[in-house]
């Protein structure tokens, strides 16, 4: 959002923030199924141009309304929690469907991914991704000794390039 917003120098992003937040914030997220506002506070957010307007708002200190307030607050809460879950089942089903599992087997060439980047080390820019290494076999748990073109082993995740 914010990248859409800040100008063509991006020097006035700290301007743009609070805006993107508050944006972000009340707007309704389909995983929930709420805004994230609402499961906050318990209210939907009243927008700045409604403030000078009347609108109803329920400031009564009443502690039943407090208390059905609070109930109706859980309930969305245990809502959202079930609507994420829902939704991380789909996500699941569809890369289960979608992307299959990849069978490595003897010969096969892969590419050598090295993980996390030390610091001053030419950080996201260096490349990551090795020349292609040779499996020589497969263990269980997807880990394979490599063959490089030169003679050393090494043990890493594998990535198929072929």
């Amino acid at each position: 959002m914010l990248h859409k917003v800040v100008d063509e120098h991006k020097r006035n992003w700290h301007v743009k923030l609070p805006s993107v937040l508050w944006a972000y914030r009340i707007a309704f997220k389909i995983h929930l199924g709420y805004s994230s506002y609402y499961l906050t506070f318990g209210v939907q957010p009243r927008l700045p141009l409604e403030s000078n307007s009347n609108t109803p708002v329920d400031n009564s200190t009443n502690p039943e309304n407090r208390i059905q307030a609070f109930l109706r607050l859980e309930v969305a809460r245990e809502n959202a929690e079930n609507n994420i879950i829902r939704h991380q089942q789909q996500q699941q089903r569809w890369y289960q469907d979608n992307c299959p599992e990849m069978q490595y087997q003897g010969g096969d060439l892969v590419l050598w991914y090295k993980g996390p980047v030390p610091a001053r080390s030419g950080g996201k820019f260096r490349n990551r991704w090795f020349s292609p290494y040779v499996v020589t076999r497969v263990t269980p748990n997807n880990v394979a000794p490599l063959r490089p073109q030169t003679e050393s082993l090494s043990e890493s995740r594998l990535t198929s390039i072929g």
